[in-house]
């Protein structure tokens, strides 16, 4: 940076004298005194310009590292609280489905004795009929054959 500034400096000091000495003769030395305190303060402006510049490269480096590193940490917490919102939605969501199996298994339960209370009224039902059918049933073939004179049908 130092050979850049002082080769942009000489070229300015240079630049400068022969303007003078260009503009009035009677000059040069004023020209060379005041292009090389031009040239001289100009080189000292690009060697820190420069430097600021190494500078600002330098933060600008570290800034991404670090910005990096925290983006690191933050999607590790992230990841690790949406684990754990996740295991816990799980685990609500399996208690849920046990207590409604649970729920569902007593309906079942409930449904099946009646349906089996229903299938032993009926079993009654049917055989009480059967008990019942062959007196019925003797009673209207008499009625029938005395309404039809006495004769079977």
């Amino acid at each position: 940076m130092m050979v850049l500034g002082a080769g942009f400096g000489l070229g300015v000091a240079l630049g400068v004298s022969r303007l003078f000495a260009g503009l009035a003769p009677g000059l040069t030395i004023a020209g060379l005194v005041a292009g090389g305190l031009v040239g001289l303060l100009l080189t000292v402006w690009v060697v820190s310009m420069r430097g600021l510049l190494s500078d600002r490269a330098m933060l600008d480096r570290w800034v991404g590292v670090v910005i990096g590193l925290l983006q690191g940490s933050v999607e590790g917490r992230v990841a690790t609280r949406v684990l754990a919102a996740e295991a816990a939605l799980t685990a609500d969501v399996a208690r849920r489905d046990e207590a409604d199996t649970e729920t569902a298994t007593a309906d079942v339960g409930e449904i099946d004795a009646e349906l089996r209370e229903h299938a032993v009224a009926t079993a009654r039902a049917a055989s009480l009929r059967d008990r019942r059918l062959p007196p019925l049933q003797k009673a209207l073939d008499t009625v029938r054959a005395e309404l039809n004179g006495g004769q079977p049908q």
